[in-house]
């Protein structure tokens, strides 16, 4: 398990060590001086506080265009609901 300093993660966050420190005596780290250490999963944390991880966004389902084949409506460019009007009339369903 590695430790990193409170100065060198204050300039990593690019934050006051003072700052980084009080937030490491939240934490429950005895800390009095930026050249202290923190262990990793408390540097995680604080990292954590300024930089929260985003959650992945569900893709959108994405619409298509249809160029249509139809004798009507040859080489007409439909959105997706429209096409679907077209082809069921051309098919008669």
């Amino acid at each position: 398990m590695g430790k990193v300093r409170i100065y060198d993660l204050a300039k990593e966050l690019k934050l006051e060590s003072k700052k980084v420190l009080e937030d490491a005596r939240r934490l429950g780290v005895d800390a009095s001086v930026p050249s202290n250490t923190l262990p990793d999963v408390v540097a995680a944390k604080i990292r954590e506080m300024y930089y929260p991880k985003k959650e992945p966004v569900a893709a959108k389902p994405t619409r298509r265009l249809i160029k249509c084949q139809g004798s009507r409506h040859r080489g007409l460019i439909l959105n997706w609901e429209r096409a679907h009007d077209i082809v069921d009339s051309e098919l008669k369903i």
